[in-house]
Formats: C-alpha cells, structure tokens, sequence
C-alpha cells in the first residue's frame, strides 16, 4: 500500500545542519521540509556599492501551519521556479 506523502514516516527524513549562515528552508517543528510552500522568493542581487546579497525566501509548512523567512544559499532556488525576463 502506498500511503499518502502527508502519512510517510518523518523519521527518514533527512535534518539540515544548522549553521551560521545562509540556510535551506526547513520547518523545525516537523522536521522536515517536505511540507513547505515558499511563499515569496528573492533570489541574489547585486546592489551598486554593497556588492552582491543574500537570496531570500519565506515560506509556511502545510502540516503545522509554521511561517519562517531568512537568508538561502545563493545557490539554492524554489523547485521550479525561474526568473521572468
């Protein structure tokens, strides 16, 4: 039987390092990040004098209803997400 993603066992799911630093979006109360909808995304700009900043995105978890928002590696992106021209 296949169980719904909302019903599989979060013990398997993998827990980031939490570090100083740009981090992967994760909902700490359910430890996982197989839940989240990024709710806004800014991907890394560069401003004229300060150089290059941080991407960022905001997100809330489906299962918890949690809302958190900081810094992203600037590496990392919303899975299908793209930049309109």
């Amino acid at each position: 039987m296949v169980l719904p993603a909302w019903q599989e066992d979060d013990a398997a799911t993998a827990v980031p390092t939490i570090g100083i630093g740009p981090e992967l979006p994760f909902c700490e109360t359910c430890r996982s990040d197989q839940y989240l909808i990024i709710e806004e995304f800014i991907p890394p700009r560069l401003q004229p004098g300060t150089g290059l900043t941080s991407a960022e995105a905001s997100y809330s978890c489906l299962k918890c209803g949690q809302f958190s928002g900081h810094d992203v590696p600037s590496d990392w992106e919303p899975p299908g997400w793209f930049w309109y021209a």
